[in-house]
């Protein structure tokens, strides 16, 4: 098979899988997920020609095989079957040399039908083994073993593995081990144990029952929270997905907390900052309607939500009675092409200075081209000079503001201005040139805290943006935040055991739906909470309550429940980024929550 194709085939399949930083091989298959295929494996079916399942009568040890049937198909076969596992995506590390090593099983009487294959993740190189038949061994187990060096000048840092078959047999595959740079790859022994009696002991001694997510009940059992945070400037809430009513409803509980009881100033939203700015100047208005507002203002539509909505009208009603009003700001570059950020400087330099409203002309002038370019898949060094143009028209934008002569005496509209500069060039910076956007994320948090030295932030974002966490060798936003401000920033994830979450399944965002999560599972940290005596609460994790006995498991390399506001069918709900109690120090756990309400179907 060229290598273009099977190239293609994985491109395709693994698009649906995310990249993690732990490696799982999975090689005995006994790691099911909900679809009772082998978990962290890609699996395709050659365009319906074969039926690839797990075989519970057929194993070379263990409990299961993988089968591979191509004899049902009458049709010929355009496409191989596959079987792949990937190495190494999320890391920095050249490798050296790879072994794969699977037990195989065939009614097949053919040759070179049956392979394994290592393949490097941009398909540059294919190496294969194929399964050599003779009469003795057909229909017996054989051990099949491809051993590969990675020489110059090409340079390997991950690949995907597996098995390829090309022809109408029945295949079966089993306990696929692998070693890379002569040390075996193993996988974490959690994803295969129960919880001890200790673990759970531990657990059960220092929860604290949460027992209503309403924002006005019980508020004394927030007092835990807020005695692990007493130095914090900065509170990361992090969510695991973008659609949990329970979550949000907590969310405010806890922003209303950390105002009346902490002195508590901004929350800052995972959304683009121009819209944050317009919705902070309505939530201090009382003829302005909230609903109508949050459905007509360019949200993510993730956002559009009756909890959300209760959030802006508890703003309101908060800001109309008082003095010392809250602040609501966005965080977020992601302005469509900055057409928010832009539109700020174009109303305020037609209405209050010529010389503003001149560059941001040429601004949209310079930026319609270099879209076109981008969308006509031009020459790239065509799309890097206009991008450089657009780069170079910001700096003169942002030097134009630091001008004396312009006088801008309102320091707010000032601030505001900057940061609209600001995300036009984050913007530019994450789709033309190396730009990161949980760095940018941290940067605007930390551009807001100094401009306003008295503010104390709660951050609203997804659990992985909050973590203090390295995906691989690239940082999130609370490793940012951690470095910078130490103990003054402290990051608190939310999770749920079981239960429905809203999401839409695909990217026109048309319809948002009731999707059911999946079930926690060993080697899962919500497999662990889920054992819990009540079934709301709040969990510390600093660091004097997990060292003891009972709480190493929260320092295990275990996965999260991690869901985007994209449904995949395919998707694993759960993924690895760090250590419970390094990444957070503290977790709220649900033991079943229920989606979101959108606003956009109705």
């Amino acid at each position: 098979m060229k290598r273009s194709t099977l190239l293609l085939l994985l491109f395709i399949i693994s698009s649906l899988v995310t990249v993690q930083a732990q490696e799982i091989v999975n090689g005995g298959f006994e790691l099911l997920n909900n679809k009772n295929l082998p978990r962290t494996w890609i699996i395709d079916n050659g365009e319906s020609s074969f039926n690839i399942g797990i075989d519970s009568t057929v194993f070379f040890q263990g409990k299961h095989s993988l089968r591979i049937d191509g004899t049902k198909s009458k049709t010929t076969k355009k496409r191989p079957a596959l079987a792949a596992n990937t190495f190494g995506g999320a890391s920095s590390q050249q490798l050296k040399s790879v072994e794969l090593t699977a037990w195989i099983k065939t009614a097949s009487t053919k040759d070179s039908t049956i392979a394994l294959f290592i393949q490097d993740l941009k398909g540059d190189t294919i190496i294969r083994s194929f399964l050599k038949l003779s009469s003795p061994a057909n229909n017996k187990w054989q051990k099949v073993t491809l051993r590969f060096k990675f020489g110059q000048p090409a340079r390997w840092y991950g690949f995907y593995y597996g098995i390829e078959v090309n022809d109408s047999a029945v295949v079966w595959c089993d306990d696929v081990s692998l070693k890379v740079d002569q040390t075996p790859v193993k996988d974490l022994q959690n994803l295969y144990k129960e919880a001890s009696a200790t673990d759970i002991r531990w657990l059960n001694n220092n929860l604290h029952p949460i027992g209503s997510v309403k924002a006005d009940d019980h508020i004394p059992e927030l007092v835990p929270v807020g005695n692990i945070l007493s130095e914090a400037r900065i509170v990361g809430i992090g969510e695991p997905t973008h659609g949990t009513s329970e979550v949000t409803n907590l969310k405010l509980k806890l922003f209303k907390y950390l105002v009346e009881q902490k002195g508590f100033t901004t929350i800052a939203l995972e959304e683009n900052i121009p819209t944050c700015i317009e919705m902070n100047k309505i939530i201090n208005q009382s003829e302005v309607n909230i609903r109508e507002s949050l459905l007509s203002m360019p949200f993510y539509k993730c956002w559009k939500t009756t909890e959300m909505e209760a959030l802006f009208e508890w703003l309101r009603a908060y800001n109309l009675e008082r003095s010392n009003k809250v602040k609501l700001i966005g965080i977020d570059m992601e302005d469509i092409q900055i057409k928010g950020a832009r539109k700020m400087l174009r109303d305020y330099g037609t209405e209050k200075n010529q010389k503003i409203a001149t560059l941001i002309k040429l601004v949209d002038a310079d930026l319609d081209s270099l879209l076109v370019l981008n969308s006509k898949r031009s020459n790239p060094n065509k799309i890097q000079l206009a991008a450089n143009s657009v780069a170079s028209d910001l700096k003169r934008m942002q030097q134009l503001l630091g001008d004396s002569e312009i006088q801008i005496n309102d320091t707010d509209i000032l601030f505001d201005l900057n940061t609209a500069v600001r995300v036009c060039q984050q913007w530019l910076e994450s789709r033309f040139f190396d730009g990161k956007r949980d760095l940018f994320m941290a940067e605007n948090i930390s551009y807001y805290l100094n401009s306003h030295p008295s503010e104390k932030i709660m951050v609203w974002a997804h659990n992985f943006h909050i973590a203090n966490s390295s995906q691989g060798v690239e940082k999130v936003m609370g490793a940012y935040l951690k470095e910078n401000y130490k103990e003054g920033y402290c990051p608190l994830a939310i999770s749920t055991g079981a239960g429905t979450y809203m999401a839409t399944p695909d990217y026109s965002q048309k319809l948002w739906k009731t999707y059911v999560l999946e079930l926690p599972y060993r080697g899962t940290y919500a497999y662990v909470l889920n054992k819990a005596k009540v079934d709301n609460y709040f969990l510390p994790l600093t660091k004097n309550k997990t060292n003891g006995t009972g709480g190493k498991w929260t320092l295990e390399p275990m996965k999260h429940l991690d869901l985007g506001y994209i449904y995949s069918a395919n998707e694993d709900n759960y993924k690895y980024y760090g250590t419970l109690s390094s990444t957070f120090d503290g977790i709220f756990f649900f033991k079943n929550t229920t989606a979101a309400h959108t606003l956009i179907n109705k």
